[in-house]
């Protein structure tokens, strides 16, 4: 290896550790400043990609000086380093490094106050990021075998017409899927409660349809139990779920040591039985039966029954699978 690269890295076995400790650096010092010392070691990071024709890191190298023109407000500057991270996406082949450079452009489009191109922008990304998800990241994640991946909807009146065609999304990618209710307690908003006759009806018919198609599979992805499955479609018909136990069978410890009933109750203590005796024991609140709650809010022996069989099979689809590949 001749040239700039050999006088800046010498023994040719450490090249790739010094392009990308200097592709590291440019990205530290956009971040943390100053801004010279990322301007150094980014250009010394793309002399040495363009020589060894590493693209990545000359990507990244690029990208961090566009992001520091931005914050310098410098467009023209910002313009011309997306302009070439972009292109360097585009020889990679990389859709994920061009949602990184599409951010970058819909943040040049507001900064120029071109919203028309800003949200046409936006809206081409996040279809981008949606099909990513689907052919990749996933599938590719459930191909190791482990088995340890759960898409969670949390059901409301905007999706609750779609709630089969995620199970089959799932059931398509290769993952496990699970159901919950939405709370209006997280958000006082209770107008995405499912209430109408003729919504319980549809949902009704969903639930019956997931009902059949958890019957139908071997697999076990469809991991709600079909109690919890029928109490969830209960709680939208009742408009609530009274006897919750939170502080008893669950609770939340806080970043400062506090214990709280919930994510939703805000009535911290130090001491549980405290928390019990304050709390729970006069707890009224039936506005959730999320996912903790639907799966504690049992007795003993229905979680035993419910959930035992459950984790062995798991066990065994994840051995099964590391069999399979090996």
């Amino acid at each position: 290896m001749g040239g700039p690269v050999a006088l800046a890295i010498g023994d040719q076995d450490d090249g790739p550790w010094i392009l990308g400790a200097e592709g590291t650096l440019a990205l530290l010092h956009v971040w943390i400043g100053p801004p010279d010392a990322a301007q150094k070691h980014a250009g010394l990071a793309i002399d040495l990609a363009t020589e060894v024709g590493d693209l990545t890191v000359e990507f990244w190298a690029r990208w961090g000086l566009a992001v520091l023109s931005g914050m310098r407000g410098d467009i023209p500057s910002m313009a011309e380093g997306v302009k070439a991270a972009g292109e360097l996406a585009d020889k990679l082949r990389s859709p994920v490094l061009r949602l990184w450079t599409a951010e970058m452009s819909i943040e040049m489009a507001y900064a120029a106050g071109d919203w028309d191109r800003g949200i046409a922008l936006g809206e081409q990304s996040i279809e981008l990021a949606r099909d990513l998800n689907q052919r990749t990241l996933l599938p590719r994640l459930a191909s190791l075998g482990y088995d340890d991946v759960v898409l969670n909807t949390a059901i409301t009146r905007e999706n609750y017409k779609h709630v089969n065609d995620v199970a089959e999304l799932a059931l398509d990618w290769g993952v496990n899927v699970s159901f919950s209710a939405y709370s209006p307690r997280r958000t006082g908003d209770r107008s995405y409660m499912i209430t109408e006759p003729d919504e319980l009806a549809e949902l009704r018919g969903q639930f019956d349809r997931l009902l059949a198609r958890k019957d139908d599979d071997r697999q076990g992805r469809i991991v709600n139990s079909r109690t919890t499955l029928e109490e969830t479609y209960q709680y939208f018909v009742r408009g609530g779920r009274s006897g919750c136990t939170a502080g008893l069978r669950f609770l939340v410890v806080t970043a400062d040591g506090y214990l709280q009933p919930c994510s939703m109750q805000f009535d911290k203590r130090l001491d549980q039985r405290e928390l019990v005796r304050e709390f729970t024991a006069s707890n009224e609140c039936d506005e959730c039966y999320v996912a903790i709650r639907s799966y504690l809010d049992k007795g003993f022996w229905q979680l035993l029954a419910e959930n035992v069989g459950d984790h062995f099979s798991f066990r065994l689809r994840r051995d099964g699978a590391r069999a399979g590949s090996a």
